[in-house]
């Protein structure tokens, strides 16, 4: 058996597969949940596996630019790892995996991301748990100080996704989008979107709950100012009357802080499995940023497949890609990895773990 690309006239048989293995039940496709991975544009990043001309495994890859302050990354991203059920346990998955890491190098990806609870299978590829994410759990309890009573609050997609666009583009961390692609996201099925709008007609803040099969009772994208935010939230829980989470990443410290005034409670928890694939440009990037932060007694760099990182005068080295991944992501401080001196500990936990975040809908 080998991995094949689908043409494009066999996206529709791609289709079918993932949703009889992946969706039963469902009343949509695979494509309207995750319309830009199963986008006719990103078919060469679909990788198959058939016999008899019958899909029996399938694996997708998606890449992403993603802004930080630090730097623009180019992020892979793999899901819809489905095989067949009579075809488990022949290592079709991994077989797919290997290849959709293939295609990532060859896209040039810093690193790929997935999620998943098979914490064990995917450390075989080297993929390790790593970065941040913030649940603040919402429930009846929940109330804000102030609510604005100048916002009028609506739920539906029939919006201006460029408004939306706009909102979202404040994000410190996130990945580029198209109005296109929040166009297309709007439409993801069972995404419940609400917007506040001010006096003037201005949106001030969205919030997504909801996505498909995944995330129901999440509020898993959102934007605007943080008082925005609040109406948004409180309007969401009260009128659903269910816990609502809202994930964030840590650096969103209003948002965080506000709600946990309101009365949510805060759980801290993990973003996803990650596997390095370009040390070395990923290095470079967080070196760039330590000056520009005004940092010069700090280094890091690759030599051969070991990574060496400190001070000028205090230099520590590592073979192993789990402590790199931890280093540079988190969601521990280096300091909390290794046992550094004082003033290298100071150092190097001014910079790194780095700032990294996928929002909801780029999640596959």
């Amino acid at each position: 058996m080998k991995v094949e690309t689908p043409k494009l006239e066999e996206l529709q048989d791609v289709y079918q597969f993932l949703d009889t293995h992946s969706r039963q039940q469902q009343q949509w496709s695979v494509l309207e949940e995750y319309p830009l991975a199963f986008d006719h544009k990103n078919s060469k990043n679909i990788r198959i596996i058939k016999e008899d001309d019958k899909i029996v495994s399938h694996a997708v890859l998606r890449t992403a630019l993603v802004k930080t302050p630090y730097a623009i990354f180019n992020v892979g991203m793999i899901g819809s790892v489905v095989t067949e059920p009579s075809y488990r346990r022949k290592g079709l998955s991994s077989i797919l995996i290997e290849d959709c890491l293939k295609q990532a190098e060859a896209l040039k990806c810093d690193f790929v991301i997935l999620w998943t609870d098979l914490f064990d299978f995917y450390r075989k590829f080297g993929f390790e748990l790593a970065g941040s994410e913030v649940s603040l759990i919402l429930q009846n309890t929940f109330t804000p100080q102030s609510l604005r009573s100048d916002l009028k609050i609506i739920e539906g997609s029939q919006i201006d996704p460029q408004a939306l666009l706009r909102l979202y583009n404040l994000h410190s961390v996130a990945s580029v989008r198209t109005v296109n692609d929040i166009k297309k996201f709007l439409h993801v099925p069972n995404s419940r979107v609400y917007t506040a709008w001010n006096q003037n007609n201005q949106m001030e803040g969205y919030a997504i709950e909801g996505k498909g099969v995944d995330l129901q009772g999440y509020i898993h994208e959102w934007g605007g100012n943080t008082s925005a935010l609040m109406n948004l939230f409180s309007h969401i829980q009260k009128t659903q009357d269910k816990e609502i989470i809202v994930i964030t990443p840590p650096h969103s410290k209003n948002v965080i802080r506000q709600s946990l005034a309101a009365g949510a409670k805060k759980f801290e928890g993990i973003l996803g499995m990650v596997k390095i694939l370009d040390l070395k440009s990923m290095t470079k990037k967080v070196q760039r940023t330590a000056r520009k932060m005004g940092i010069k007694d700090f280094a890091i760099d690759v030599h051969g497949d070991s990574l060496y990182f400190g001070t000028s005068e205090d230099v520590y080295k590592t073979d192993s890609p789990a402590d790199m991944v931890h280093l540079l992501f988190g969601p521990q401080k280096p300091s909390q990895i290794h046992q550094f001196s004082e003033t290298t500990a100071k150092q190097l936990n001014k910079v790194l773990p780095m700032p990294m975040w996928v929002w909801g809908w780029d999640s596959i």
